[in-house]
């Protein structure tokens, strides 16, 4: 696939998933805040039970990211916005 191709595929792919999140936002509006707030508890224990698994796929995303700035595929402000912090 060549690459002007494959930036309007993705450029599609945005669209659509920004679409989405308008919507859901919508639907999020009427949630009560208590509600709201509880699942954000929840999320963010998950994400404590699973930042060594997190932090270690992102180290890869990194090493990926480093390739693709040193190719000139990537800008590097892009990698470094990639990067997580423990």
């Amino acid at each position: 696939m060549n690459a002007p191709s494959e930036v309007a595929r993705l450029a599609g792919e945005v669209a659509r998933l920004a679409g989405l999140a308008k919507g859901a936002a919508r639907e999020l509006a009427s949630v009560p805040t208590i509600v709201k707030d509880r699942a954000l508890e929840r999320i963010a224990v998950r994400l404590g039970e699973r930042e060594k698994e997190i932090l270690e796929a992102n180290a890869l995303d990194v090493g990926e990211a480093e390739k693709a700035v040193a190719g000139g595929m990537l800008a590097k402000p892009l990698l470094d916005r990639l990067k997580l912090d423990a």
